[in-house]
C-alpha cells in the first residue's frame, strides 16, 4: 500500500493506521475526573446525614461486647459436644424411670414399657378358648 492510499482510506471512512495519544490521554483525563467528582459528591452526601443524623460519619466499635438479642442463638464452639451431651439427655429420658410430680402420682417411664402398656391396652390378649364345646 502507498503513502498516498493511507491517506484515501482515511478519507473513505476508514479507521486510521496509528492511535491518537493525544485523544486516548482526553479520555483518560475524563474518566478520572468523573470518577474524583463522584467520589466528592458520596464524601459530602456522607457528611450532609452525618450531620442530620446528629452522630460522626464513621462508627467505632466498643471494646465491651454486648449482650445478644433476644431470639438470637449463641455460638457454639463445641457443636460434637453439645450434641454427644443433647443425645445423653434423649436417651435419659426415654429409657429411665423418674417422678415428675410425685405428691401427684405422675412419673416417667421408658418408652418401651410404654409402648407394652398401650399395647395390651388396645389389644388386649385373648381368653383361652373353651373346650366344653368339644363334649
Amino acid at each position: 500500500m502507498r503513502n498516498g492510499d493511507a491517506e484515501n482510506a482515511e478519507d473513505l471512512g476508514h479507521e486510521p493506521i496509528a492511535i491518537s495519544a493525544r485523544t486516548v490521554s482526553k479520555g483518560f483525563g475524563v474518566l478520572f475526573g468523573v470518577v474524583f467528582v463522584s467520589l466528592l459528591m458520596i464524601a459530602g452526601l456522607m457528611l450532609l446525614l452525618a450531620k442530620v443524623d446528629g452522630g460522626m460519619p464513621t462508627v467505632n466499635a466498643p471494646d465491651i461486647p454486648t449482650a445478644t438479642p433476644p431470639g438470637v442463638p449463641l455460638l457454639d464452639s463445641d457443636q460434637s459436644g453439645s450434641l454427644r451431651a443433647l443425645r445423653a439427655r434423649e436417651s435419659k429420658v426415654l429409657t429411665e424411670y423418674a417422678w415428675l410430680d410425685s405428691e401427684a402420682g405422675i412419673a416417667r417411664i421408658p418408652i418401651k414399657r410404654a409402648m407394652e402398656i398401650l399395647g395390651e391396652s388396645v389389644n388386649p390378649a385373648p381368653a383361652p378358648l373353651n373346650d366344653d364345646r368339644a363334649n
